[in-house]
């Protein structure tokens, strides 16, 4: 039986209640809901509909105004890149920061088929070309470097 969007608020709305320290980070509050979140916009609901539901509820962030469905929607994205940078970092695929040959970036499946957002919008392929360019680079300099010698 799925949960009723009304349970998979309670805990965001919980999370973001004041308390006598004051009023918890909404973006605190996000990403330990985040999977509930994601329920709730994979179910239908809006960015409005879920932050008209914390208005109904009272929950106000820290500057004391509602939670706009703007910025609901980038702490929700914000979340979500955290916990894809999460994954990527704990893939057991991925140890070391780089990999040993630049082969291993020839093949998405290397990184888990994770999507890693870019801030240009650009895509993992375009962002691999890039990468494998600037190693070609590398790799000539490096053979005119020694023939120089």
């Amino acid at each position: 039986m799925a949960d009723s969007p009304e349970d998979l608020l309670r805990p965001l709305i919980a999370a973001l209640r004041r308390t006598p320290l004051g009023v918890p980070k909404a973006q605190t509050a996000v990403n330990a809901n985040l999977a509930k979140l994601k329920q709730l916009l994979d179910s239908g609901f809006t960015y409005g509909d879920i932050a008209a539901a914390l208005a109904t509820a009272g929950v106000r962030g820290r500057s004391g105004l509602e939670i706009s469905p703007k910025a609901l929607r980038t702490m929700v994205t914000r979340a979500l890149a955290t916990s894809c940078k999460t994954a990527v970092a704990s893939s057991p695929s991925m140890h070391g920061f780089w990999p040993q040959s630049h082969d291993a970036l020839t093949t998405p499946s290397e990184a888990g088929n994770v999507i890693i957002p870019s801030r240009d919008g650009s895509s993992n392929d375009a962002i691999i070309g890039r990468v494998k360019q600037k190693l070609a680079e590398a790799k000539a300099s490096k053979s005119v470097a020694a023939t120089l010698k």
